[in-house]
């Protein structure tokens, strides 16, 4: 958990492409849309989810959402990274890239 402008976040890297097979299951009221970071990001804002992916090890993980707010998930190099907390997007992809360089 860190945080970020007075807001709690909390990040998540992995090891790996963790996004490679992905389903996500959402609420009728969550929104996702592509984000532009890292060689692949996806932004997911408002209602409940859950993504299931495939690590590169064969295992089946799911991702719940953990604190109230929204996520962006994206891989660089060989990690991939999930940011969850109440932030808007744009906030999201400033912290997610300065993480990451």
């Amino acid at each position: 958990m860190l945080r970020y402008r007075g807001t709690s976040v909390l990040l998540a890297e992995l090891q790996g492409d963790q996004m490679g097979l992905t389903k996500k299951f959402d609420a009728p009221d969550t929104r996702v849309e592509p984000a532009p970071i890292g060689s692949f990001g996806i932004w997911l804002e408002g209602g409940k989810h859950v993504l299931i992916c495939e690590a590169e090890s064969g295992e089946i993980r799911q991702l719940e959402r953990r604190l109230a707010g929204n996520v962006l998930i994206w891989t660089q190099g060989d990690r991939t990274y999930r940011l969850e907390g109440g932030l808007s997007m744009g906030q999201m992809l400033e912290l997610g890239r300065h993480i990451t360089r």
